[in-house]
């Protein structure tokens, strides 16, 4: 029980700066894909809806 409980502490901390880290991984991966969406849109001739997804999701 008692590594079980100290498990449980460790998974509970909170690490500002890994938090940090993985947003701006997060963002960095949302505008990798915005981009590659709005390149196949031109290639497959859309209509941009798929990219303005993206901008909304992104104004959240």
């Amino acid at each position: 029980m008692e590594l079980l409980s100290s498990m449980d502490e460790q998974d509970n901390q909170y690490d500002g700066a890994n938090q940090e880290t993985l947003d701006a991984e997060i963002a960095d991966l949302r505008e990798s894909m915005k981009q590659k969406v709005v390149e196949f849109e031109k290639l497959e001739g859309g209509d941009g809806s798929k990219a303005k997804a993206f901008q909304l999701k992104a104004m959240n």
